[in-house]
């Protein structure tokens, strides 16, 4: 079996009118690369030195490569002799034929000498291949340490009517109808072949493209799809159907499409990263404060750590992490993309991910991702951090992290002199007004919850200078600053307006403890919430797991959260020298 782009879609024969199509398919809907280029550089952490591409056909993918990746050696492999020959002729053409090699080979012969490529490219023709499992085992061992796999395929047919209800619309359904009836879009899902090869998907995602006329590029590819529903489909599609066929691809025609200057395009194309699993020393999930000092810690004792983040950092709304020795004020997004390169600068792996499941299996955990991908490890870090369950008034949510805060000494000096209105929601709200009182003459408590303030705090708050209003808040107003919600007020339900530059509130405080309990613990209650407990320096009640940041500590700032994962760290990797050295022992005694 032949494994080229010449057998793609039409399974036609005739390379000239294969390759146009290519080259049409490519000049539409060749953005995703760059996409996907993005992807794949995140999860090398840096740029490719070799990439081969499978399946080249006729080599559009190879220069997109190429010219995305400047310094990057390219190795394009197809069945097909002719296309080969394109490929090359492209890359001449290109300026980039001395960092491209050729290679013809089926690939249902297996692969050919890769010389270690950091990412193995297969765009739209792994479905050709009979046993991809086996293929992508053999790709496993191929690839450099680190590198991926990045897998393409369609999401469904192209689309070209403007309007779904018009003729053309409607003849487009009928068409993709008869179409997947024929076995056409049995699209590959590649999650579970990936798996059973020996890889874990970091990375699964839809790009979707759309283009818009007049366009005559479109024209010629929308010729091109219909010409296919023409000439395979003619057997299943009524009569009627097959002569408005032959009307819209025939030049001739004034019907014709050719002709149409208001066609659309819509596509997209399905993007699968994965790497060969490996078995870690440390999976550590959350990549917070907590978890990112962690990880470094273990990178520097040159341990095999690996980060999956769920990309929903806590404090992403503030404009600035506070209290941080020599970085003050520097935006939370910005500290967290610091230290993700820091990590992998010692050797660490970070990958985008969410955990759902995790479980221990003899002496190593396993931890399943959204994705379908699995991770295993020897210890486990757990740095999930916490949710904010904020009051539900309405406006705070929109300025939460901005004008709606909680914390005086992660915000507190930004309001200090200015107008503060604190809603008292819970017992912790008047210990809130006597911080904020420490900075600014004009705090306001709203007694808005009747058993959150007790006479004793009254007192308090009174001898603080603290005023409070016993009545309850009907919303925070908000005004828009160029795009940007802001504090314009606070409207008790009396009708009157507080006049207020800040609002303090108290949020629920949820730790994420879900793959705790999944792994036999149990969370232990504070008056502010569930929490992690441990030790010291972090380990936990389940053997081998170790938790840090404000999973386990509720009101622990950024640098406190750093500390917990810089202890927690040290002490996994202490653990793990032990372990070894217990194992030395073990495996020397059983050779006397």
């Amino acid at each position: 079996m032949t494994h080229s782009h010449s057998r793609s879609h039409g399974h036609d024969h005739d390379h000239d009118h294969l390759a146009s199509a290519l080259d049409l398919d490519a000049e539409l809907l060749g953005s995703y690369i760059d996409d996907a280029a993005t992807v794949i550089t995140r999860h090398l952490g840096r740029a490719p030195q070799r990439i081969v591409d499978l399946g080249a056909g006729t080599g559009t993918g190879t220069e997109a490569l190429a010219r995305r990746f400047g310094a990057t050696h390219l190795i394009a492999v197809d069945s097909s002799a002719e296309m080969i020959t394109r490929v090359g002729e492209r890359a001449r053409a290109g300026g980039f034929e001395s960092r491209t090699t050729t290679v013809v080979a089926d690939l249902d012969d297996g692969l050919p000498p890769l010389h270690s490529p950091d990412v193995i490219w297969v765009a739209l023709s792994l479905h050709h291949v009979a046993d991809p499992a086996a293929l992508l085992r053999e790709a496993a061992s191929a690839l450099a340490p680190g590198g991926v796999v990045a897998i393409v395929e369609m999401d469904g047919l192209p689309r070209f009517a403007p309007d779904a209800d018009s003729a053309l619309g409607t003849l487009e359904d009928r068409c993709h109808q008869a179409a997947a009836g024929a076995g056409w879009e049995a699209l590959a899902d590649w999650t579970e072949t990936l798996g059973e090869a020996g890889f874990d998907v970091v990375h699964r995602d839809t790009i979707r493209i759309a283009r818009t006329g007049p366009n005559e590029t479109i024209a010629r590819y929308a010729v091109h799809w219909f010409s296919q529903f023409r000439h395979r489909l003619a057997d299943v599609l009524s009569d009627s159907d097959v002569a408005l066929l032959d009307s819209l691809i025939d030049p001739d025609d004034p019907a014709s499409l050719h002709r149409r200057a208001d066609l659309t395009l819509t596509a997209g194309r399905r993007l699968w990263i994965a790497r060969p699993a490996t078995d870690h020393d440390v999976a550590v999930v959350g990549g917070g404060a907590a978890g990112l000092s962690a990880a470094t810690t273990l990178a520097r004792s040159l341990r095999s750590v690996v980060v999956i983040d769920g990309g929903e950092p806590r404090n992403a709304p503030a404009e600035g992490a506070h209290n941080v020795l020599g970085q003050e004020g520097i935006s939370p997004l910005e500290l967290l993309s610091r230290g993700r390169d820091e990590v992998r600068g010692y050797g660490g792996e970070v990958r985008s991910g969410t955990v759902v499941d995790a479980r221990r299996e003899d002496d190593r955990f396993t931890l399943t991702l959204a994705s379908g991908g699995t991770v295993r490890a020897r210890r486990l870090l757990l740095a999930t951090g916490l949710v904010d369950e904020l009051p539900e008034i309405p406006g705070v949510a929109e300025l939460w992290g901005r004008d709606a805060l909680h914390c005086p000494y992660c915000h507190g000096y930004e309001a200090r002199g200015s107008r503060v209105v604190v809603l008292a929601t819970s017992p912790m709200s008047a210990h809130q007004a006597l911080l904020f009182a420490q900075l600014s003459g004009d705090v306001t408590l709203v007694a808005h919850a009747g058993d959150a303030i007790v006479a004793e705090d009254r007192a308090n708050l009174a001898a603080a200078g603290v005023s409070v209003i016993d009545e309850t808040v009907e919303r925070v107003r908000t005004r828009d600053d160029a795009g940007t919600a802001r504090l314009d007020g606070v409207e008790l339900s009396n009708g009157t307006v507080l006049q207020a530059d800040a609002v303090v509130v108290a949020p629920r405080f949820l730790v994420r403890g879900d793959l705790y309990e999944r792994l036999g613990g149990t969370l232990s209650q504070t008056p502010m919430g569930g929490v992690i407990e441990t030790g010291p320096m972090g380990a936990t009640a389940v053997p081998g797991v170790w938790a840090a940041g404000n999973n386990t500590t509720l009101n622990a700032v950024v640098t406190v959260a750093m500390g917990e994962g810089v202890s927690a760290g040290a002490a996994i990797n202490a653990d793990l020298v032990m372990a070894d050295v217990l194992l030395g022992k073990a495996v020397e005694h059983s050779r006397r």
